[in-house]
């Protein structure tokens, strides 16, 4: 029986890649800052406490596995303060490198690091990224995962005693538990509306939540992993149209869309940032949602099928149908 452990287990994937590990025949050991109950995670997983940005804790809770799923990190929000600079690198950037020393203390096999396909930024209507494209994050949260990308590398490139890693871009996930802007797009179609920014027609980039489980323990076990940085997709990308008609199918219903042109939309945020506004924080707040809403996120996720074998099982229509069961506790 191998142990792995998992950071951030807690999380939103953290717990559906649990229950996957554990399927797998895995033991697994939880690295969390208080100890939670059974409805949180299974009873057969070993908890420990600790938190990332203490190396002890983290030396503690490597000790003895093989593999190292490491999710731990301050997530992404909207327009983040600046004051948050600080947090987001010590646990993002900090963190990650006590997760690489604790496991080259400990010899463990690999590490999977889950990273983001934020790193890349926006793009152009016209452009889909892959690997091999130059990132540019726009935000706070990107940006140090970037970084902690980078820290990998410099780190394997000048320890012998480094450990493999794999790192995983992911998608926009979603499934039991859709969260974010997604949320906010069920529940305007539920309640019969939606207003597109722009056409509709600008593209994201998702995966749900059972094939990153999926695609995290392939990347653990192929030996052709090694070193290496996949993208993690569905296979596809949307549009907005495409993920608002998924949803509308999924609740069974007929929503009025209605569309604002581009120059209108960013007449509206070139407003929303004017001081007139500028003390408002829920209109700023919308200004910044508006504006990524009507972004382009077309990322290749080819690699890893054609190298390791990946193949994601979860379309849009269905993974919606089960996130919606799950978030609006439908049957």
């Amino acid at each position: 029986m191998k142990w792995v452990l998992v950071t951030g287990a807690t999380g939103v994937v953290g717990r559906f890649l649990v229950t996957a590990l554990l399927k797998k025949g895995y033991c697994v050991r939880a690295l969390v800052r208080k100890k939670v109950g059974c409805d949180i995670l299974p009873s057969r997983v070993e908890q420990v406490t600790g938190d990332i940005t203490d190396a002890a804790s983290v030396c503690s809770a490597v000790a003895g596995v093989c593999f190292v799923f490491h999710l731990a990190a301050r997530l992404h929000v909207n327009n983040p303060s600046p004051a948050l600079k600080d947090e987001y690198h010590s646990v993002n950037v900090a963190g990650t490198l006590n997760v690489l020393e604790a496991a080259s203390y400990a010899k463990a096999d690999r590490i999977i690091f889950f990273s983001t396909i934020s790193v890349y930024g926006a793009g152009k209507s016209n452009q889909v990224v892959d690997e091999g494209s130059a990132t540019a994050p726009d935000t706070l949260y990107a940006g140090t995962k970037l970084k902690a990308e980078f820290l990998i590398d410099a780190f394997c490139r000048n320890r012998l005693d480094a450990p493999e890693v794999t790192v995983l871009r992911l998608a926009s996930v979603y499934g039991r538990r859709v969260k974010g802007n997604y949320k906010l797009m069920i529940h305007a179609v539920e309640k019969g509306g939606f207003v597109f920014p722009g056409n509709g027609d600008n593209r994201r980039t998702l995966v749900h939540e059972e094939d990153v489980a999926s695609a995290a323990i392939l990347a653990a076990e192929h030996p052709l992993a090694k070193g290496r940085t996949f993208n993690v997709t569905d296979g596809t990308t949307h549009t907005v149209q495409d993920i608002v008609t998924a949803i509308a199918r999924a609740l069974g219903k007929q929503p009025l869309e209605i569309h604002i042109h581009d120059t209108l939309i960013r007449a509206i945020v070139c407003l929303l940032g004017s001081p007139l506004f500028r003390r408002l924080p829920r209109i700023e707040k919308l200004g910044y949602m508006i504006d990524k809403m009507n972004e382009h996120v077309a990322v290749n996720g080819g690699k890893i099928q054609q190298d390791l074998g990946f193949v994601p099982q979860w379309g849009l229509d269905r993974g919606m149908r089960l996130a919606l069961t799950e978030a609006l506790g439908r049957k």
